[in-house]
C-alpha cells in the first residue's frame, strides 16, 4: 500500500485525549516514564546482544571480515580451557574425514 491509498488517521478531540491520559493515569502496573528514567535510556543496539539484537531487526551481524575475527578468536582461546578447544578440532577434524570418504564412495553403494 503506498502513501497515496493510505486513509489518514483521523486525530483525537480534546475530550478522547482527556480519557486517554486518565486511563494511563490511573494504571499503576503501566506509570509513565520521568524524565530521569528517559534520559537513563540507552539504544537498544548498545545493550542487546548482537545475535539478538539482529534478529529483533532484521539486520545481519558483521561478517568475520569486520577486523574482529582475530580479537574475539583470542578471547575465546582465553576463556576456553585446553580440553574444549581439543576436543572442537578433533570433532571437525572428525567431519571433515567422514565428509572426504563419503565423496569417494559410489552412490549405488549408499543407497
Amino acid at each position: 500500500m503506498t502513501n497515496a491509498q493510505r486513509k489518514p488517521i483521523p486525530l483525537l478531540t480534546d475530550e478522547e485525549e482527556a480519557r486517554i491520559q486518565a486511563g494511563i493515569a490511573a494504571d499503576p502496573d503501566n506509570p509513565e516514564l520521568t524524565d530521569e528514567e528517559l534520559a537513563a535510556m540507552r539504544p537498544a543496539k548498545d545493550v542487546l546482544p548482537p545475535s539478538l539484537y539482529a534478529a529483533l531487526t532484521g539486520t545481519k551481524l558483521p561478517t568475520s571480515g569486520s577486523g574482529d575475527g582475530a580479537k574475539e578468536k583470542r578471547e575465546l582461546y582465553r576463556r576456553a580451557g585446553k580440553g574444549v578447544l581439543a576436543a572442537a578440532k578433533l570433532r571437525r577434524a572428525r567431519k571433515k574425514r567422514i565428509r572426504l570418504a563419503a565423496k569417494r564412495v559410489p552412490s549405488k553403494q549408499i543407497a
